[in-house]
């Protein structure tokens, strides 16, 4: 009777057309439903969690009720009850179907990856550490590509961290710790980048760099457990979290790098303009994807920092034109459903975002492609001075066992620097506005080249003086002519010639005798130490080294405690002070076993005193005061073994420094547990000390 009644007080027009719009049909389905029957099976389908019948009943919601919304129709208790059961489902709607969507859409790679985690449960038991290794790498990647607002992924995430864990646990945590690095060797560079260009306030080197160091973070997730890549995650957000100092456009510019138009479907909407806005998602979505994916690609396999050979690195320099071609075809075809939607709804604000993006994400494929070609190239220049340090590196670490032997040795050298340093000066041309990555490889040739002068100068003044004194002027004058020509600049040719020619005076001639004496004392202690190396690496042999990040042998000391590291350095220092130092990445308090220290202090200061002696004798006996003679023996190229015996306290403090190696600036970051290990054991270029064996010094004579 109510119903009845208020009808009789709304115009019968008013209630004849609701009656007629209540009687409307739409699909769904292969159905046609009244409004009351849609939001019933919208209802149902929402309880159900299907997303392709949900987002049907949907449409056929909105269309059947956008006309009844009419407040003329508001007083029809029909259309009332109608209406408030659409507006009531209308939040469900917007909180549960993208989410359903999402979740229909990735079906299929979430299956995929739950597949990864029980094949890598497999490759576990039958202890395949390839399989595994090629597993971890194949599931990070999948759920890195999965939408983190889904439950399922994160099930999925913890699901792959427990299998993470067990492969550590059962095959070897050197399993993450190569993982680890491989994040490091590409994320450590772009930090500094962002640090440096934050001190020197460079803006477009942060812009460059910035998005970069935000998009490898999250990889470091995967390694929460870990101390080390907890503490690389803390530097890459203190170097983003700076970047405020520079100003809002700096941060904007940063946020942008990378980003894609921002548009949200409007589920209140036309359907059609909703389903037009989510396939312009989809796309600007591919966009990013493929972008982000062939980037982290390049950056991972073509390495900016000792270089890629061309050859190796082709694979992914020829897809980037094939991706650049790619990108563009996203963004016009973003245009184009731009046009679409634009057709159904003119004042749909994504029309706007899209105009405004598209010239730019254009814009900046192109400028994108023509920096990683600029970069490949320069990548592959960096390769071959690489090689030519390598071919000197490896040449020079023997070094020569008679004079014979450096003349043809260390001219093929200085012949190796000399086209490294050629490759050098091409490829900072090629890469003018990052200097800083060549200033370590021109460091790295000085020393060698230093070195091979030194010891060929060296060679050559204590043949050519010997022979000159036994009147073999040829065999004299041969020495002379090699360094004259393999190094036209030293002061040492003047000196030599002279000598030959007879007109050296006396405290030229007794110069060049200290310093023959010098050469042979230095290549006798290398000859004792290495005649003494088998013992050092027998005993090395017989206390395996462990590989462990020193996050887990800090979290697991008593384990690990009385184990070995393996250690190497190009010298230890004068001072022999217990100090904290990096091990293939971490680092360790670093101590002397007291004997060690001593036997290392006493053979310097050994070597020591006999050039000082034999400089004295020549100085005096030549009658010439104020020659140089003393000189400092260095325990180079050192290679130690070290026993695990407990913790230590230890303050990182990262410094950022100019291409020429000046300190910009110092930040200190929070103190940390490291393992404290003690060198029991020591091989270098001049002196080898092992326990129970005598110093390799003591099978040297004072004759040299």
């Amino acid at each position: 009777m109510l119903r009845v009644r208020s009808r009789m007080q709304i115009d019968p027009a008013i209630v004849n057309e609701a009656s007629a719009l209540l009687g409307r049909e739409a699909e769904v389905g292969y159905n046609t439903l009244k409004l009351p029957e849609a939001l019933e099976a919208l209802a149902r389908w929402l309880d159900r969690e299907d997303p392709e019948k949900a987002e049907q009943a949907w449409d056929a919601v909105r269309t059947l009720a956008a006309p009844l919304e009419d407040a003329r129709f508001a007083a029809v208790p029909e259309v009332a009850v109608a209406i408030a059961r659409y507006r009531a489902l209308a939040p469900r709607v917007a909180s549960e179907l993208g989410l359903m969507m999402l979740a229909h859409r990735f079906h299929h790679p979430l299956a995929e990856a739950r597949l990864e985690v029980e094949a890598i449960g497999r490759s576990i038991d039958d202890g395949d550490e390839d399989s595994v290794r090629r597993r971890r790498e194949a599931l990070r990647e999948a759920i890195d590509k999965l939408p983190r607002e889904l439950p399922a992924t994160r099930t999925l995430h913890a699901e792959a961290a427990a299998a993470f864990a067990r492969s550590e646990e059962e095959l070897g945590a050197h399993l993450a710790l190569e993982e680890i690095e491989a994040v490091e060797r590409v994320l450590v560079p772009l930090i500094e980048q962002v640090e440096r260009g934050i001190e020197q306030a460079t803006l477009q080197r942060v812009i460059d760099h910035a998005p970069r160091v935000a998009a490898w973070l999250p990889r470091l997730a995967w390694y929460a457990h870990h101390a080390r890549a907890v503490r690389l995650a803390d530097r890459a957000k203190a170097a983003l979290a700076r970047i405020g100092a520079l100003g809002e456009g700096v941060v904007r510019a940063c946020a942008e790098a990378e980003a894609v138009p921002a548009v949200s479907p409007d589920l209140a909407g036309s359907a059609r303009a909703e389903v037009i806005v989510r396939e312009l998602l989809r796309v600007y979505a591919e966009y990013r994807a493929t972008y982000q994916d062939t980037q982290a690609r390049f950056e991972t396999e073509v390495d900016l920092a000792s270089g890629t050979p061309e050859s190796a690195s082709y694979h992914v320099t020829d897809a980037i034109d094939g991706t650049a071609r790619e990108l563009v075809r996203f963004a016009r075809r973003g245009e184009e459903l731009a046009g679409e939607l634009r057709a159904i709804a003119p004042d749909h604000p994504a029309l706007a975002e899209v105009a405004r993006a598209t010239p730019l994400l254009i814009r900046r494929v192109q400028t994108w492609k023509a920096r990683l070609a600029a970069l490949a190239q320069f990548s592959a220049t960096l390769d071959e001075a690489r090689q030519w340090h390598d071919r000197a590196r490896d040449e020079a670490e023997p070094g020569a066992d008679s004079p014979h032997a450096a003349i043809s040795l260390w001219p093929e050298v200085l012949q190796h620097v000399a086209r490294a340093t050629e490759a050098l000066d091409r490829a900072a041309a090629q890469l003018p506005e990052e200097p800083e990555r060549i200033a370590p490889w021109r460091a790295k040739l000085a020393a060698i080249r230093a070195t091979a002068v030194e010891q060929l100068a060296a060679a050559c003044i204590a043949e050519a003086t010997r022979n000159a004194t036994l009147g073999d002027m040829y065999e004299a004058q041969r020495f002379a002519d090699v360094l004259a020509e393999a190094v036209p600049g030293a002061t040492e040719n003047q000196q030599i010639a002279a000598m030959i020619a007879g007109t050296a005076d006396a405290r030229a001639r007794a110069a060049l005798e200290i310093e023959a004496h010098g050469a042979l004392i230095r290549r006798a202690a290398e000859d004792a130490a290495r005649a003494a190396r088998p013992a050092y690496d027998a005993w090395v042999s017989e206390r395996p080294a462990v590989t462990t990040l020193a996050g887990t042998i800090v979290q697991n000391l008593d384990a690990f405690r009385g184990r070995w590291i393996a250690g190497r350095c190009s010298h230890l220092g004068l001072s022999l002070a217990d100090e904290p130092g990096p091990i293939r990445g971490d680092m360790y308090q670093i101590d002397y076993d007291p004997e060690v220290r001593r036997h290392l202090a006493e053979g310097m200061a050994r070597l020591d005193a006999m050039f000082e002696s034999r400089a004295k004798q020549t100085a005096a006996a030549a009658g010439v005061d104020g020659l140089c003679t003393t000189t400092q023996h260095y325990p180079s190229d050192a290679h130690y073994h070290a026993e695990i015996v407990g913790l230590a306290t230890y303050t990182p403090v990262h410094e950022v420094r100019d291409v020429h190696g000046s300190l910009l600036a110092t930040y200190t970051g929070t103190p940390y547990p490291v393992p404290r290990i003690v060198i029991r054991a020591v091989a270098t270029r001049y002196f080898v000390i092992v326990p129970g064996e005598p110093p390799s010094l003591d099978a040297m004579t004072t004759a040299g």
